[in-house]
């Protein structure tokens, strides 16, 4: 088993936070699906790189008062940063939040609240995913730290978030 220790830190502004904060105080999750899953399994040898990244896109359904964030993962293991995955795990989850007054709320807030939100929710369900595949597929299995949220002391109106994912994109 491996563990991937490092862990990079992202600080929040404010404005990004406050804006996830009045959707969130509004939203409950109601959902996670996974919706779509994709795994290859190539040759190992000279591999040399590992990366891992996301992506959150948000959706209104208004007429519902919901509002889903898709989140999308990829895990890669390559020969070098240059060269096309050789073994990949890459997977969409669904989160549906049932959001109070969704019109109220502006596109710069759903989205401030899809990436915030969507990424510390549906984190988990990839992080277990990745362990349970690569288990399955006769690799040795991965651990990903979780993500920490710390609020700033000098600035109590931005949070730190030490962001396991951003640690692991390629230098």
């Amino acid at each position: 088993m491996t563990n991937v220790n490092q862990q990079a830190v992202r600080t929040i502004p404010p404005e990004i936070l406050a804006k996830a904060a009045k959707v969130g105080e509004a939203s409950g999750l109601c959902e996670v699906r996974l919706v779509s899953q994709e795994v290859r399994l190539g040759p190992l040898e000279g591999i040399t790189v590992s990366r891992i990244g996301h992506q959150c896109r948000v959706m209104r359904d208004a007429q519902n008062s919901k509002g889903v964030v898709e989140a999308a993962f990829a895990f890669e293991l390559l020969k070098d940063k240059d060269t096309e995955p050789q073994t990949f795990i890459r997977a969409v989850f669904a989160l549906g939040f049932n959001v109070n007054e969704l019109d109220s709320f502006s596109d710069d807030e759903i989205q401030a609240f899809g990436e915030v939100t969507g990424s510390v929710i549906s984190y988990p369900f990839f992080r277990e995913l990745l362990y349970s595949t690569l288990s399955r597929m006769g690799l040795p299995p991965i651990v990903l730290p979780s993500f920490r949220i710390a609020a700033d002391k000098a600035d109590a109106s931005s949070a730190t978030v030490r962001d396991p994912i951003a640690s692991q994109q390629p230098s």
